[in-house]
């Protein structure tokens, strides 16, 4: 199983992403927490049976569920729907189903509203367990190192644009670009921050960018 992230506000929904095999058997694909302008994702590439991947509470719901929006292909919205899952509590429910590429039922669960633990979520010893129990820090930091990079990127492109000539100061289109790159070179001084707060333990991060050199505006 990996994960991924992007971003860094709190999850404030869970996707989770099945797929009903033609025998029967309820695969798990995906689970996604995500925020606002983020999201996290533990993918499972190889497929794991929903009863070994979630916990008991959440594995018995997700088969009721899956039975449930079986027998109606299409999107179930449920807005009233509340799932007590021992310390973690899901509501605000949709269901869609899809006919997957490679055979069977695809099956896309969607809570917007969560309250307690998600990691009680998944099942005691999985590595989504561990990694959202024993280093949320690093979790979190590693969202937002994939959502700085992007933003790294193309500052230093538009900074040797500027160095090259191709771009000229003074008009409204160059000058938005000049600002952009100064709020992107403020985040250098956040992520430095980000850097010295990490828990304990946690990876390293890799070393930032060298500082852009912007250009004068006159």
């Amino acid at each position: 199983m990996a994960h991924e992230g992007s971003g860094s506000a709190a999850p404030e929904a869970l996707v989770v992403t099945m797929k009903a095999e033609p025998d029967g058997a309820l695969m798990l694909r995906s689970v996604e927490l995500v925020a606002r302008r983020s999201r996290v994702r533990f993918s499972f590439p190889g497929e794991a049976d929903i009863a070994s991947a979630l916990s008991g509470p959440a594995s018995a719901e997700m088969a009721s569920l899956a039975r449930r929006a079986l027998e109606r292909p299409g999107m179930l919205a449920m807005p009233d729907h509340v799932a007590r899952l021992g310390g973690l509590v899901l509501s605000d429910c949709s269901v869609i189903v899809a006919g997957a590429v490679d055979g069977g039922e695809q099956i896309m669960v969607r809570f917007n509203r969560h309250r307690g633990a998600l990691l009680t979520f998944f099942a005691e010893g999985s590595h989504a367990r561990r990694a959202l129990a024993g280093d949320p820090e690093s979790l979190m930091t590693e969202a937002l190192e994939k959502a700085y990079m992007p933003l790294f990127d193309f500052a230093q492109h538009v900074e040797l644009l500027l160095e090259r000539g191709e771009l000229t100061a003074g008009t409204p289109p160059v000058d938005a670009l000049i600002s952009i790159n100064r709020r992107i070179q403020a985040l250098q001084v956040y992520r430095a921050l980000m850097r010295d707060v990490v828990a304990d333990g946690a990876p390293a991060l890799p070393p930032p960018p060298p500082p852009l050199r912007l250009a004068s505006s006159r």
